[in-house]
């Protein structure tokens, strides 16, 4: 059983149905593009916050981050309408949903190249938005880890109380409190 998609053929009297909405989605995916372009930067931008910590600049960076999504999810939500519209008019029949590789497909070549390098671009954009992601989690984690053990160390080195051993002597071993505090 060959699970390879069937793609039915293109009728010819309706190039204009077909080139129209493939211009819509090569729009469409420039938009996108650039917007990932953008998130991009921006992330790059959350790094050097993060190296040099400034709430002010890091909410600002968050807000225009979470703008950029927000039209990235437009430019979704935008391309699945036309890919909907696109379905209904050249495809009438079938019941399977074309993707735009399929679509770019049964472009003709100029449109196909523009297509299949907009959507190559947007999906080497996506990666290196995981990528700086990834970096920036690494950062945190790093950040957060010394944190906490700058914590633990300050609060042995501070902490007031007597460590006792089961047997009720006390413990000389642990020296919490023996830096700052004369009863540790």
């Amino acid at each position: 059983m060959n699970n390879a998609r069937i793609t039915p053929p293109f009728a010819e009297p309706s190039a204009t149905a077909f080139n129209a909405p493939v211009h819509s989605f090569i729009k469409n995916l420039q938009a996108e593009t650039n917007f990932y372009r953008e998130l991009v930067q921006l992330i790059e931008r959350e790094r050097e916050i993060l190296r040099h910590p400034s709430l002010v600049d890091l909410r600002t960076n968050h807000s225009r981050m979470e703008a950029c999504l927000l039209n990235v999810q437009i430019c979704r939500n935008e391309k699945e309408k036309i890919l909907k519209s696109f379905n209904k008019t050249v495809y009438p029949g079938c019941d399977d949903e074309q993707t735009l590789y399929s679509i770019a497909e049964h472009a003709d070549d100029h449109l196909r190249n523009q297509l299949l390098e907009c959507l190559d671009k947007r999906c080497r954009l996506i990666e290196a938005v995981k990528n700086r992601i990834s970096r920036n989690v690494t950062l945190l984690g790093s950040s957060l880890s010394q944190i906490g053990s700058t914590l633990m160390f300050l609060q042995k080195t501070i902490s007031g109380s007597t460590n006792y051993m089961p047997s009720g002597r006390m413990c000389t071993t642990m020296s919490n409190g023996t830096f700052f505090n004369r009863r540790g």
